[in-house]
């Protein structure tokens, strides 16, 4: 079948239980039906390239867009380059997007679940973060990772999410140094280093002032603005 465009359907087939997918020449791939898509739905595709995902799926299964199973090459990326996290989706499985050339992420406030190592080695430079939590090891190995903006919703946080994001010195949030402080955060929710600091962040922006890293004394100080 070819588009207006002349883009061409390459092949249709099952992702889920009640989740289908159709591929398209340019590397579209768009899915349509409801409920989860299978683990390794789409694992090592690397000819997909943007994922379209209708409204009624609400899980992203573990590896289901991984460009890599166990045999990751750091910082070599394939596959996936753009994805809409719709406001159905309630899970994103381990390792979903790993390895992908994804370069921006939005998580919507209805995802209640990330599986560990959701993002490592992907391409992302940005990412927000409106969901209640975020998951272990979440971007671990994301050195392109510049922007990273968490909202006031989120309340949980996972361990060494930022492990070698050596790019990012700074993080946003949507919300007052003191709801920072209150969020749930594990001793090593940024790495497993010494201190449990990586050494590139070094500053919380928050609504009313930030928080700055003091390397001497392995705290982090406040700075009311």
């Amino acid at each position: 079948m070819t588009g207006t465009a002349g883009v061409v359907r390459a092949s249709v087939g099952q992702c889920g239980d009640t989740a289908y997918y159709a591929l398209y020449s340019d590397g579209s791939l768009q899915i349509t039906g409801s409920g989860a898509i299978y683990d390794d739905a789409f694992l090592r595709r690397e000819e997909i390239s943007k994922v379209m995902l209708s409204e009624g799926i609400t899980k992203i299964g573990d590896y289901a867009f991984s460009s890599t199973g166990n045999d990751m090459i750091l910082g070599v990326n394939y596959g996936t380059e753009s994805i809409n996290i719709s406001s159905a989706i309630t899970s994103i499985g381990e390792r979903a997007f790993q390895s992908t050339r994804l370069k921006t992420i939005t998580i919507p406030s209805s995802v209640v679940a990330i599986g560990d190592n959701a993002f490592n080695n992907s391409a992302l430079t940005t990412a927000k973060i409106e969901s209640p939590l975020m998951g272990s090891y979440m971007f671990v190995r994301c050195s392109n990772l510049r922007n990273l903006t968490v909202s006031k919703n989120c309340k949980t946080f996972g361990s060494n999410m930022l492990t070698y994001c050596s790019g990012l010195s700074t993080i946003t949030y949507e919300g007052t140094i003191t709801q920072w402080n209150a969020i749930t955060k594990p001793t090593n929710w940024i790495c497993s280093a010494d201190n449990y600091w990586n050494g590139y962040l070094t500053k919380i922006q928050c609504t009313d002032g930030y928080l700055s890293y003091d390397e001497t004394n392995h705290t982090w100080n406040e700075v009311k603005s």
